[in-house]
C-alpha cells in the first residue's frame, strides 16, 4: 500500500513515482477521441456513484450527468448540458501530469444561465479504482485552470473568471483553498485561450481574448499540488448557490437554481506538452 503523502519526513512518493507509470482509467464511462486524447464521459455508475457538484433536479431530486459531449464536422468539441436536468463532464483517460496546457474555447458567457459553471481542471478520482493502493484527501489535489460563472448572482454584470487550487497532504491535513486570480469575462460571445504551465511548486495561468486582451495572468508557488493521479477534466454544470424562491411558472415556487436552462461551450483546440518550463 502506498504510504500517506503526509509524514514527519515530508511528502512521500506519489503513485506515479512509486509504480513507475501513469494512472489511466475511463472510470467505467463511455469514451470518445478528440485532440489526440481519449476522453471519458461522466455518468453515475457503480464506480462513481454520486452526482455532485451538479445541483439537484426538482423532477426527482437527483444530481444527474448527461452525455452532452460531441465532436462536430469542423472537429470542434461541443459541450452541451441540460441545465438543471443534467450537467456534463469529460476527462482525459490518462493522467497527463506536469507540463504546458492550452485550451481555446468560445461561448456567449454573458447569455448563459447565471447558475451555469464552466470548469477546466484537474481532479483525482483514482482512489475509486485503486482501492487501498492510493490515498487522496478531500480536496483531491484539484487545480481549476479556469472556472467561469455568475455563481447564481443574477444581478452580476459580468461572468466571473477565476483560478483556484486545493492542495492536499493526504488524509491528515485538510485541503486549503488558494485563489490566485479573479477577473471579469467581457460580455457578448467570446473566444478565449487559457494557457497553463504546471511544474513542481509552480503554476502559471494566463487567459486572453481573441484580440489578445489579457484577462488574467497569474503565477503561484505556494503549496501547488504535486503531479499524481489527477485527470484533466472539463465540465459544464449547475451550482445550487442561489436558493432564493422564484416562480416555477405553474403557480408554485422553486429555489432559483432549479430553473437553470441548458448551456453550451465549444472547444476549438486543446494541447498538452509534457515537461514545460516556467513562464517569464
Amino acid at each position: 500500500m502506498m504510504e500517506s503523502v503526509s509524514s514527519q519526513n515530508g511528502p512521500g512518493p506519489t503513485y506515479c513515482e512509486q509504480h513507475g507509470h501513469r494512472f489511466s482509467s475511463e472510470l467505467g464511462f463511455d469514451t470518445f477521441d478528440w485532440a489526440g486524447h481519449t476522453w471519458g464521459v461522466r455518468e453515475i455508475n457503480n464506480i462513481i456513484t454520486w452526482g455532485g457538484p451538479q445541483a439537484d433536479d426538482p423532477e426527482d431530486g437527483l444530481q444527474k450527468w448527461v452525455k452532452g459531449a460531441s465532436v462536430n464536422a469542423a472537429g470542434d468539441l461541443v459541450i452541451q448540458n441540460e441545465g438543471i436536468a443534467g450537467g456534463v463532464e469529460i476527462h482525459v483517460v490518462e493522467s497527463l501530469g506536469y507540463g504546458d496546457f492550452e485550451f481555446t474555447y468560445s461561448a456567449d458567457f454573458d447569455a448563459q444561465d447565471p447558475h451555469t459553471v464552466l470548469g477546466i481542471f484537474t481532479y483525482d478520482m483514482a482512489e475509486m479504482i485503486l482501492w487501498g493502493d492510493h490515498t487522496n484527501g478531500d480536496g483531491s489535489t484539484e487545480i481549476d485552470f479556469i472556472e467561469i460563472s455568475r455563481w447564481g448572482d443574477v444581478e452580476r454584470e459580468f461572468a466571473h473568471g477565476g483560478v483556484t487550487y486545493y492542495p492536499d497532504n493526504g488524509k491528515t491535513v485538510a485541503p486549503v483553498k488558494y485563489v490566485p486570480s479573479e477577473f471579469d469575462v467581457p460580455n457578448g460571445h467570446q473566444t478565449l485561450t487559457t494557457k497553463a504551465t504546471w511544474l513542481p511548486n509552480y503554476l502559471s495561468v494566463q487567459t486572453t481574448t481573441s484580440d489578445g486582451t489579457v484577462l488574467s495572468d497569474v503565477t503561484a508557488t505556494t503549496r501547488v499540488p504535486r503531479d499524481d493521479t489527477q485527470q484533466l477534466r472539463i465540465n459544464l454544470w449547475v451550482t445550487a448557490s442561489n436558493d432564493e424562491p422564484v416562480s416555477d411558472g405553474d403557480d408554485g415556487i422553486l429555489p432559483a437554481y432549479q430553473t437553470a436552462r441548458p448551456s453550451s461551450v465549444v472547444f476549438h483546440d486543446f494541447k498538452h506538452t509534457p515537461g514545460g518550463s516556467p513562464q517569464n
